[in-house]
């Protein structure tokens, strides 16, 4: 499972920039004036700080973002971080965490799940989906769905004007709406 590419393009080259590094001996991207914990804290109950967030912490602290997971990009270039972050419309939503390989062997595989969010505090709910995706996003009707139904209004509306128009005559100049028939 790869963590690759599971973030969108203007995400990763516009809105999430990690701050300058600070110039220097042994001056790491922690070290930047942006990371103050005064400014900038990080979320609670991670296990880490913001500028670590994609960074190998050798094992020495959990780490779910860490290149063991598949995770890529290191503080805001995380691109865990950049799919975390992103506002979801409406109350149910879903979240990609990985991307599988072309190549998936038929077989059994197990999955551990961390509570590493807590949200029973708001009565929230973690589900897993396995799914597919195409090229216009994906498992999700609301769009399609909305498209009909505009389209089907917009025949209506379309319906009702040439109606309205046979009725009235093509050339006929009504300025009063109460003179037109109904």
């Amino acid at each position: 499972m790869s963590g690759q590419g599971i973030s969108w393009d203007s995400d990763r080259k516009v809105k999430f920039k990690n701050p300058e590094t600070p110039s220097g001996a042994n001056k790491t991207l922690c070290d930047a004036e942006a990371w103050d914990p005064l400014k900038a804290a990080p979320p609670p109950n991670w296990p880490v700080k913001t500028c670590q967030v994609g960074a190998d912490t050798g094992g020495s602290v959990y780490n779910p973002w860490s290149p063991e997971f598949g995770s890529v990009g290191i503080g805001y270039e995380n691109e865990d971080f950049m799919v975390w972050m992103r506002t979801a419309a409406l109350p149910n939503f879903r979240k990609l965490y990985r991307k599988l390989g072309k190549s998936f062997a038929d077989g059994q595989y197990k999955i551990k799940i961390d509570y590493n969010y807590p949200v029973t505090a708001f009565d929230g709910k973690k589900k897993i989906f396995i799914s597919t995706t195409s090229s216009i996003g994906g498992k999700n009707s609301f769009l399609g769905i909305a498209y009909v139904v505009v389209g089907c209004l917009a025949l209506l509306a379309a319906c009702a004007f040439f109606v309205m128009m046979k009725v009235n005559g093509e050339g006929t100049q009504n300025t009063d709406i109460n003179d037109m028939k109904w």
